[in-house]
């Protein structure tokens, strides 16, 4: 039985809180909120196979939709209300979404057919009517868009089986029982999202959504003491956050019993921080991926073990039912301490990219994914992640595609080239930067680029810091040669 089943044929403790803080649901009503869903979508013409948006803030139609889009045989499509609609128009007609789930009239800048309310909870379904006649496969639960290093995004397609595995996973190695109360600010479009409602949801933990993701750090701290939550999952920019800010009450987050981070390099400092923030807590370093579901490895950060000599920690072992190799560019196995591309198999993987065989043939080899993340294995059998083989730009909770960026500021009759790219930042892990050759001499390079991305990108797509250039480094073969772009910063 999948996870789905299972949390949908629960018998036991049904009144039990699902849903915790502003509003409460017990998992019976998390059950029946799913039922009126999958009966409106199937009224609205949502047939087995078909795609339906979720675009929901962190809330308690979020698991309801997941669990009422799987009742109707369908695939849910991840989407946040905090893209433009222009982002938005992009994942509805790239997934082909026959309906989307939200809680506003309109969702992108398409006017949906009909608008059907579902009873007892304030979300309605909104119908396109789009006369689609492909569908997923068989067992296809999730399509999650990610970050790549591609022009745009990827349709991420995982089953049941694969969601299941890698949720099961998780759930046994942070040991989560129906004892524990978990806060979840993770935006609602990533594989971390689904996997912190799904592992809590299966285990009977209770979920404390957080609709406004981290805008109010300290409305989050005063929850964790209200509430006597008990374990935090969040990159280091959330933790750091969490740590830097005042109160100015006495709170006690001695209930806190973990603290998972991921996303981004945890150095021994903030671990140190978190320590002292949350003196009970475990610190858990993971490394995942949309494409496994997305949990690949995870590390216990105790009597500083995995600790490299640059003061990071190793992401650790991998999750059960997951299979990690490191591999030079002639794909043999690298000796311990050596760099390589880390590759990933086991239950957890995606079955492929959504409408590109293409990228899929390229990702996907005998049953084994490539990264294109490097990493080693030190002595001790530990993974380290050494760097990014790709161009994603990682911002706080998100990730940033360069090239989307690019586009868009070549739009512009001011600008006659630019480059994106990453830069470290202490608040956020990575800022988003751009090269710009100006059409016209002059400076205010930042206020022109600012211009032209604002209502076409979300805020943290937008480059905080911009350079003017006579010209972007290109290779001989006319691409953008990344490799120079933070040298080139560097002798401005």
């Amino acid at each position: 039985m999948n996870i789905f089943d299972e949390i949908l044929n629960r018998s036991e403790n049904l009144n039990r809180h699902a849903i915790i803080g502003r509003q409460t649901l017990s998992f019976e009503d998390v059950n029946r909120h799913a039922a009126s869903i999958a009966e409106v979508l199937g009224r609205s013409g949502v047939r087995p196979g078909h795609r339906v948006g979720i675009c929901l803030d962190q809330g308690p139609a979020y698991l309801a939709s997941l669990l009422g889009i799987y009742m109707a045989d369908a695939v849910s499509v991840l989407l946040t209300p905090d893209w433009t609609a222009r982002e938005k128009d992009r994942v509805i007609r790239s997934a082909q979404l026959t309906s989307v789930i939200s809680d506003t009239q309109v969702v992108g800048s398409e006017k949906p057919r009909d608008l059907l309310p579902i009873d007892g909870i304030d979300v309605s379904v909104l119908s396109f009517g789009l006369d689609d006649d492909i569908t997923c496969e068989p067992g296809d639960a999730v399509i999650i868009f990610t970050s790549g290093t591609t022009n745009m995004p990827k349709g991420v397609v995982l089953s049941a089986d694969s969601v299941s595995a890698n949720v099961r996973a998780v759930a046994d190695y942070l040991e989560i029982t129906d004892l524990d109360r978990c806060p979840v600010f993770t935006p609602p479009c990533y594989a971390y999202s689904l996997s912190q409602n799904l592992v809590n949801a299966l285990r009977g933990c209770s979920t404390l959504p957080v609709p406004t993701g981290l805008r109010f750090p300290g409305e989050i701290l005063r929850d964790i003491h209200h509430h006597g939550l008990t374990g935090i999952s969040a990159t280091p920019t959330a933790l750091r956050l969490f740590c830097n800010t005042n109160t100015n009450d006495a709170l006690d987050f001695s209930s806190v019993r973990f603290v998972m981070v991921g996303g981004q390099f945890l150095d021994i400092e903030l671990v140190e921080r978190i320590e002292q923030s949350f003196p009970s807590a475990d610190v858990v370093n993971m490394y995942g991926i949309s494409e496994n579901c997305p949990r690949v490895s995870y590390h216990y950060v105790k009597s500083r073990q995995g600790l490299d000599e640059m003061g990071y920690f190793a992401v650790g072992t991998p999750v059960n039912g997951t299979k990690v190799r490191v591999l030079d560019d002639d794909g043999q196995h690298v000796a311990p301490g050596n760099v390589g591309e880390i590759v990933v198999g086991g239950d957890s993987l995606m079955r492929g990219y959504w409408n590109d065989e293409d990228e899929t043939t390229a990702r996907l080899h005998d049953g084994w994914f490539h990264t294109r993340d490097l990493g080693y294995v030190d002595d001790d059998g530990l993974l380290h992640i050494a760097g990014r083989n790709n161009n994603v730009i990682n911002v706080g909770n998100d990730k940033v595609i360069p090239e989307e960026v690019e586009k868009i500021l070549l739009e512009s009759e001011e600008i006659e080239d630019a480059a994106v790219f990453g830069q470290p930042d202490k608040l956020t892990g990575e800022a988003v930067c751009a090269m710009v050759v100006s059409a016209a001499p002059g400076d205010g390079h930042l206020a022109m680029v600012q211009r032209q991305c604002r209502g076409k990108l979300s805020g943290y797509k937008v480059p905080r810091h911009v350079t003017g250039v006579d010209a972007v480094p290109r290779t001989l073969y006319g691409k953008i040669d990344r490799k120079a772009l933070t040298q080139g910063l560097s002798d401005q």
